[in-house]
């Protein structure tokens, strides 16, 4: 069963996405290099990479995975569950009483902060990176998390995290990178 927390009226899981096959069973490409990335971006097909290609990362991180896993109509997120909109995730900032104490509010406790030793919501939320063109990046200073609205035909909004910051933000990330899945129960 996948752990949750409920924050206002949403009850978010408490971890990062890291299934390889669709609600369906089909099961979604894995990228072991950055050519099999670019050559799925290429191709706008939906796949998911671990952080460095390195196995062991998934345990804390998740997986990563491009937009258009994201968006398959097959089902990223488990039975039950969806992936959160620019408003859901708009919604989850206001429940914490804006952006900057939700900034702080939604890391989890993690070596990975720096100087966060207290995970007040739940949420647990850890900066795992970003990978753009098969090349990552950002661990320990930024977490990234899609959200299913599109902002033009090359880039989706993102809620993101930094360890440098105190606000949670939202970007327009390319469709093509690598970012982690948090899911919203339905």
């Amino acid at each position: 069963m996948m752990s949750t927390v409920k924050i206002g009226n949403q009850i978010w899981q408490t971890r990062n996405l890291s299934v390889d096959s669709f609600t369906n069973g089909d099961k979604i490409f894995h990228a072991q290099s950055p050519e099999d990335w670019e050559m799925a971006c290429e191709k706008k097909m939906p796949a998911w990479c671990y952080y460095d290609g390195e196995e062991g990362n998934e345990i804390k991180l998740g997986k990563l995975y491009n937009w258009y896993a994201v968006v398959d109509p097959r089902g990223l997120a488990p039975v039950g569950f969806k992936i959160p909109s620019q408003l859901d995730w708009n919604e989850l900032i206001e429940n914490l009483g804006g952006s900057i104490p939700a900034g702080h509010l939604l890391k989890g406790a993690s070596q990975f902060w720096n100087n966060h030793e207290q995970d007040e919501t739940g949420f647990n939320a850890i900066p795992g990176g970003t990978c753009n063109e098969g090349n990552c990046c950002d661990i320990g200073e930024w977490g990234c998390w899609w959200s299913s609205t599109e902002y033009n035909d090359q880039e989706a909004f993102a809620f993101h995290l930094s360890d440098q910051f105190e606000e949670a933000t939202f970007g327009f990330d390319d469709k093509n990178w690598a970012l982690s899945v948090r899911c919203l129960e339905i």
